[in-house]
Order: C-alpha cells, then structure tokens, then sequence
C-alpha cells in the first residue's frame, strides 16, 4: 500500500499491477510515478533491474549504475547503458556517459554506500537545470527491521553480497541527508505493509514487547519514496570545492540513529524483565505455596494409610484371639460341664415324672 505525505492511502498506480500486489510491486509502482514519462534517468541501484523496466516501459531512457555484475547484466536489457559500481569508491562517477538527466534516482543504492551523502551531492551534479531527485530509502524505525535486529537475523534480502556495508533511515535521517546534499522534498510516498513480517521472530518476542514495535510511528512502513528538487540557496552557501576536499570523520547519522534506537529498546527491555522479573517471582511464590499445600495434603494421606493399615492389623488380630479362645482345653472343658449339667437336669425331671406316677 502507498501512502503519500498527506497520510492519504493510494492503490499502486501502474495499471497492471495486480490488485493485491506486492512490496517490490507497490514500491516500483510509486517511483515509477514520481519518475514520470518520457524523462532521462541516471538510475543507481542493487539489484533495480525490474525498476528499470517499468522505467522504459513509460518511455524512459535509462543510464544504470549497478553494485552487482549479475544485475548489471539484467538491467542492460532496459538502459542506454549500465556501469559497474563499488558503492564504496566514488570512481563511478567518472564512467556515467549521457550529459544531464532530469531525474537522478536512487533504489537501494544509499543503503550500501559508504559515504551516502557524498553519494547522494554528487550525482546531483548530473541534473539538469529543472530536474528532480527521486529517492527510494528503507525505513530502520520499522517494526520488521527492529524485531530482526532484537533476534539476532538479518533485515536485509540474503540474496545480497554479505559484505556489502548496510544502512538503514528513519523519516528523520533521510530528511537530513536530503537536506545536507542540497535537496528539498517535494513529495513524500510511504511503501506500507499490512502486517510486518517476521511472524517467525515474533514467536521469540514477549508479547509486550511486540505490541510495542507495532505501536511505533513508521512501524508498518517498509520504505520511503521521496521527490526532491534542488534548493539553490542550500547549494550556493556549500564550499564550491566541498566534494574534493576530504572530509574529517564525519557523524555517521545511521549509527547515530541504530545508537539511539537501542538505547531506547534497551531501556524498554529492562522495563518488561523487570515487569517479568515479578511476574516470576510471584509465580514463583505461587508454586511454594501450591507445593507446601501438596506436601501437607501428602502427608494426610500419609496418616490415614497407617491408620488404615493399623486398623486392618488390629482386625487381624482380634479374629486370631478368637480362633484361639475357641479352640483352648478350657473352651472345651466348660462346654462338656455345660453339657453334662444339661443330661442332669434331664434326669432329674424324668425321676420326678417317675415318680409322681408311683404316687398316683
């Protein structure tokens, strides 16, 4: 999705693109239109082959400078003609063939290069007297990009030269390296993402701390496209021989940023383990209690187990006594005097009987 510097949202404005497209589509949709038509571009990009064919598809005529000699090879397909860069020299310059252009336009050229905003001044030299810079930079305040950096991967395409030097921008610092290369914006595209990724990063992160990165301004917001034209009074107050004169160390507004941004996360880092930190230890407490009811209802099963098993001895017990009791001489004994008292007893009334009988 685009969204331009009047926070209105804009489908891709390139007539076949499909209706859900994608970043790289929706991204060369806007710099594609705020290229125009019929214009010649001196184009510097990584791998900005299919932005090189949109280009000429509008009837554009296309001077390349490329990082990458496989990209070289593709782009030349759609440019007048391509030469080959190391974004960290700055000897390029002297190979661009085709006198001034009316756009300069930068695809993730600036990201790599070691000194951008000497990149990014002298190619302004190649415009023409009413030409246009379009500038297409990736956001560092993004939500993708600050999870990548919290887990430990890359925010950057794998597909690229690992040792190649990466750089990334806010709205902030971008403004400020279009600013110090004597660019004033004129129109601002956001390339939007619906849903970040790193779904997969995520799964690493406290929920808190990802409901923070998505709640970050710019944090759905993939890249920048902006639209610069000169300023003349910027340029004129600039040392006519600023780009050949070398330069101390200057403030690298990238780490500047990436510093700040750290701090900033580092601070809400210790933030959320503190907050889990307690949560921890009340879970923790929890469990000492959770486990202290266990052993005490442990040891009441305990008790009544014995008491059950003393139980059943003394039952056991009890039965054998009686067996016993039944079974002594003297049991025995008391039942035949039982006996013998009862045959008595019945004799006695049989000689009575006999002898009320006589008497009669």
């Amino acid at each position: 999705m685009i969204v331009n510097d009047e926070g209105r949202a804009e489908g891709p404005r390139d007539a076949r693109s499909p209706a859900a497209p994608s970043v790289a589509a929706t991204s060369q949709s806007a710099i594609a239109h705020l290229v125009g038509q019929d214009v010649r571009v001196l184009q510097f990009g990584c791998g900005a082959a299919a932005v090189a064919e949109a280009l000429a598809a509008r009837g554009c005529r296309v001077v390349a400078v490329e990082s990458e000699r496989s990209d070289a090879a593709l782009t030349a397909a759609f440019a007048e003609h391509v030469v080959l860069a190391d974004p960290e020299a700055l000897d390029y310059f002297d190979r661009i063939e085709g006198g001034a252009f009316d756009v300069i336009l930068f695809v993730d050229f600036l990201e790599i290069a070691s000194r951008p905003d000497v990149v990014l001044e002298r190619a302004t030299t190649f415009l023409n007297g009413g030409g246009a810079a379009v500038v297409a930079l990736r956001n560092q305040a993004s939500a993708a990009v600050r999870r990548a950096l919290l887990t430990g991967s890359s925010p950057f395409q794998r597909r690229r030269a690992p040792y190649r030097r990466r750089a990334l921008f806010t709205l902030e610092t971008a403004r400020e390296l279009l600013a110090a290369a004597g660019l004033a914006i004129t129109h601002v595209d956001r390339i939007e993402v619906d849903s970040p990724d790193g779904a997969a990063e995520s799964e690493s992160l406290p929920a808190a701390l990802e409901q923070w990165l998505s709640s970050q301004p710019e944090a759905h917001t993939y890249q920048f496209v902006f639209r610069c034209v000169p300023a003349p009074l910027q340029r004129a107050e600039r040392h006519p021989d600023a780009m050949a004169r070398p330069a101390g160390p200057p403030e690298d507004p990238v780490a500047r940023l990436q510093a700040q941004t750290l701090i900033e996360l580092d601070a809400r880092i210790r933030e959320l383990q503190e907050l889990l930190q307690s949560e921890r230890q009340a879970m923790q407490s929890e469990k000492a209690r959770l486990q202290g009811e266990r052993v005490a209802i442990e040891s009441k099963l305990r008790e009544v187990q014995e008491d059950k098993q003393r139980l059943h001895a003394l039952a056991q017990r009890q039965a054998a006594l009686i067996r016993v009791y039944e079974q002594s001489r003297a049991v025995k004994v008391a039942g035949t005097i039982r006996r013998a008292e009862a045959m008595i007893l019945r004799a006695e009334a049989t000689i009575l009987h006999a002898i009320r009988s006589r008497g009669q």
